[in-house]
């Protein structure tokens, strides 16, 4: 197989649309690109970003009506449904 790398940059969470629902960007980024799996469901996004402490109405509120701490979890729970086997994870 080929390396599939997740990049996970600290500002990360801050490049993200904040109009964006939680749930919606963490569906669309693991079923996107070459390694997406479009067979991810909303309810896959929502049990991943509950693991991160982003449980109920969580999950589903606008990325900016999120604390900083919360968007950083959205940005983990998108990297945890997509496949890659080795994380690089930056704190430039």
């Amino acid at each position: 197989d080929s390396l599939r790398l997740g990049v996970f940059t600290q500002d990360l969470a801050q490049e993200l649309d904040p109009e964006q629902r939680a749930v919606d960007l963490v569906t669309a980024h693991a079923r996107e690109g070459p390694h997406g799996d479009i067979f991810v469901s909303e309810q896959d996004a929502r049990g991943a970003l509950g693991r991160l402490g982003l449980q109920n109405e969580k999950a589903l509120r606008k990325l900016k009506d999120l604390s900083g701490g919360e968007k950083a979890r959205v940005a983990l729970a998108m990297f945890s449904l997509k496949p890659s086997n080795l994380y690089l994870l930056d704190e430039a």
